[in-house]
């Protein structure tokens, strides 16, 4: 398996992210109130949180390798 970029994962997880809240806001301004139009997109939030907070914990804590457990506790 390659190894992805950071950058391209936070970037992924962060459109994820927008993506849900846009998809969430549309659908309730368009009068859909069936829970599924509140779900769905909460979906796709998490999906976006499982790709970002990995990995911005995991550049943070990367940033000094000799103050790593600093950070991980301040964290």
């Amino acid at each position: 398996a390659e190894r992805v970029d950071h950058d391209k994962l936070m970037l992924a997880g962060y459109a994820s992210i927008f993506l849900g809240i846009v998809t969430s806001i549309s659908l309730f301004a368009a009068g859909f109130n069936h829970p599924l139009s509140l779900f769905g997109p909460v979906v796709l939030n998490g999906f976006g949180a499982g790709f970002v907070l990995p990995t911005t914990t995991a550049r943070a804590l990367s940033a000094t390798p000799r103050m790593a457990g600093t950070a991980a506790g301040v964290m």
